[in-house]
């Protein structure tokens, strides 16, 4: 009976110091990302977009099979200080933005197409999943055709 208790016990010390063993020292905090570093942190691919052009409903889902629009190669990598630069199918091209609302959910980007193309894009209500992903809606004019989407965009690989 003693030879029980005693393995009993020592088995109950044994579970306790493996435990206490697996506790941290001290404290630790994980920093969240700031929406800055969530957006810099990586390129941003085109996930999906649905908008109108000239009247006519427009689709693009990454490995979709209804597509009407291609973005396949299109990205967008944001970079600090408020710079960055979007690749498309006609090449790169560099931007500047700018937050404009203390919650960064509102966002104002101008791509220089060319010296007298510069088009200036809206992102509002942006949603940042974990830096993951990131939705938002965008409204910008371009060579007189004006273009109101909603968009979500994932990490580019």
């Amino acid at each position: 009976m003693k030879t029980t208790k005693f393995f009993v016990l020592a088995y109950i010390v044994v579970i306790l110091a493996i435990f206490e063993g697996c506790k941290k020292n001290g404290t630790s905090t994980i920093t969240p990302k700031t929406k800055t570093e969530m957006l810099t942190n990586n390129a941003w691919q085109m996930q999906k977009i649905r908008f109108t052009e000239l009247n006519s409903p427009q689709l693009y889902e990454r490995g979709g099979s209804a597509n009407t629009k291609n973005y396949d190669i299109e990205s967008i990598k944001f970079t600090t200080p408020n710079t960055g630069s979007t690749t498309t199918s006609l090449g790169t091209f560099p931007i500047t933005r700018s937050f404009q609302n203390p919650d960064q959910t509102k966002l104002t980007f101008t791509i220089a197409y060319s010296p007298s193309n510069n088009v200036v894009v809206n992102w509002e209500d942006i949603i940042y999943n974990d830096t993951i992903s990131i939705r938002y809606t965008e409204y910008f004019t371009n060579l007189g055709t004006n273009f109101v989407a909603a968009a979500t965009r994932t990490h580019k690989p």
